[in-house]
């Protein structure tokens, strides 16, 4: 299958911004590892320590529960945004475009959220 004229002229369009947006899910899923990399080193060093010895530590605890809740909702959201991008190449690689195939971006495999 061949593009017609309107749907190459849309494809060159929109190809700029699914790139732009494939790097920047790359960026945001690297730095979603990093923090979850320290939080889950905060929270064993936290375990070690009982929170109720250390004034101000319980709601500290408190908000890094919060905030690997709300990592893991991210997660979530770019795992959504990475399978309509790849549903996007495939509609792409089926018209007969040459398109190449993007690495899936894995999670953080630094473990649970």
């Amino acid at each position: 299958f061949n593009f017609s004229g309107m749907e190459e002229g849309l494809f060159a369009a929109l190809k700029p911004a699914v790139e732009v947006c494939d790097q920047q899910i790359k960026n945001v899923l690297e730095s979603q590892c990093v923090l979850q990399t320290y939080i889950q080193g905060l929270s064993a060093e936290l375990d070690k320590t009982p929170v109720t010895d250390i004034p101000g530590l319980k709601a500290y605890n408190a908000k890094l529960a919060i905030t690997k809740k709300r990592l893991a909702n991210v997660a979530a959201t770019v795992d959504k945004i990475n399978a309509r991008l790849e549903n996007i190449r495939s509609l792409v690689r089926k018209k007969g475009t040459l398109l190449p195939q993007q690495q899936q971006t894995s999670r953080c495999s630094a473990g649970g959220k």
